[in-house]
């Protein structure tokens, strides 16, 4: 009997021993999902700012972008980019001058003869063609006078056309992509002012 008293006994203590283990993981625990979600909230608020950060940079680029597009814009405002002309080896500042006003007096797009001081410079880019009759590199033209460059684009633009020679504005990249992109779904826009019009669908 005093044995069975004894292992009761040392039950008890063992039992109590355990309810106070328990009972220090158990406010372990709950310090631990205190701290969880104290730790949550703290990221979830980051992750918030973050995400408002983000936000005002776009915005910032965005600006930046369009600030930038519009600079770059009105530096060739007054320029031409001619499609067509066909390549001789000449490729200087002055020789790409010579070369534009023969075509152009060629094709009598102006009222008047276009003179050497009405070209302010003129230069190719791209690739150069290759010698079994590749395309052409495009020139950019630019003209003394807005005036100018927009008589040859509108009133010049036919006469050129007769001769296999196509013109178009001198386009920054940001506006050829965007260009591109809307005919691309099959409308047709283009730039007027630095402003973007849509003028309808593409003619077939």
């Amino acid at each position: 009997v005093e044995s069975v008293r004894e292992d009761i006994s040392q039950l008890k203590v063992t039992l109590k021993s355990l309810c106070t283990d328990v009972s220090g993981l158990k406010k372990r625990s709950e310090a631990l999902e205190k701290t969880t979600d104290y730790v949550v909230k703290t990221v979830s608020g980051h992750s918030s700012a973050i995400s408002d950060i983000n936000k005002t940079l776009e915005s910032v680029k965005k600006s930046f972008d369009d600030r930038i597009d519009k600079l770059e814009g009105v530096s060739r405002r007054d320029n031409l980019r001619f499609f067509g002309i066909p390549e001789s080896g000449r490729d200087s500042y002055n020789e790409c001058v010579d070369t534009m006003l023969e075509v152009l007096n060629g094709c009598d797009v102006t009222e008047g003869r276009i003179v050497r001081g009405d070209i302010v410079r003129a230069h190719r880019i791209g690739a150069r063609a290759s010698r079994d009759g590749g395309r052409p590199r495009t020139m950019i033209v630019q003209f003394a006078s807005w005036r100018m460059k927009m008589d040859i684009l509108t009133k010049g633009r036919d006469k050129l056309w007769s001769v296999g020679v196509s013109v178009a504005s001198d386009l920054t990249d940001r506006q050829q992509a965007i260009i591109r992109q809307y005919r691309q779904s099959g409308q047709k826009a283009y730039f007027k002012g630095g402003k973007l019009v849509i003028g309808g669908p593409l003619q077939p």
